[in-house]
């Protein structure tokens, strides 16, 4: 988990704004029961994507919708 971890974080501090990267970082958080950690991530991605959404169209837009959606669940899960 450490190495994905690590991974992660790498891919977070070369795409800073990209909240796939927080939500990949949320779900090995919470693989690992760090749930403040997973919460904090999910919470990130779900404001990044709501920035994204607004000026998106198409494709991009219904996927940022899906990763939207699985961030809502994953938070769900946490409780």
């Amino acid at each position: 988990m450490l190495r994905a971890l690590r991974l992660v974080e790498k891919a977070i501090a070369c795409e800073k704004d990209n909240p796939y990267g927080y939500s990949a970082r949320g779900r090995v958080y919470a693989a690992m029961s760090e749930k403040e950690q997973a919460r904090a991530d999910y919470d990130k991605a779900l404001e990044l994507v709501e920035r994204k959404r607004k000026h998106a169209q198409g494709n991009k837009r219904n996927k940022l919708e899906k990763l939207k959606r699985n961030l809502q669940n994953n938070l769900r899960a946490l409780r």
